[in-house]
């Protein structure tokens, strides 16, 4: 009997290494607005984003984009896209983002 092991995912590591490695995918911990507000600030200030060409790209209002920049908070599904046009990835959402979806 052989077994084939498919090891693509774990390219960073080798037989001779076992050390661990850093995820190829950052995700952030954001769990109340004044967090989601940082890294939305951090992201857009050192990418020198214009907040009206990253509402366009993303398909949301502006407005969207301002209240995560300065308050942290918007409708899920307009955070969701913006998040995905910065390229942040979450384990969670705040739950003030959900009384707002409703």
């Amino acid at each position: 009997m052989h077994t084939t092991l498919d090891l693509s995912q774990y390219d960073d590591v080798t037989v001779y290494d076992d050390a661990p490695r850093r995820p190829k995918i950052h995700v952030d911990y954001l769990p109340t607005p004044s967090a989601v507000a940082r890294r939305v600030r951090e992201v857009i200030d050192d990418r020198h984003l214009s907040m009206e060409q990253l509402a366009s790209d993303a398909h949301v209002d502006v407005h969207a984009v301002r209240s995560l920049y300065d308050r942290g908070l918007a409708s899920l599904c307009d955070t969701r896209r913006v998040f995905a046009m910065l390229g942040i990835h979450v384990h969670a959402y705040p739950v003030e983002m959900v009384t707002m979806s409703l």
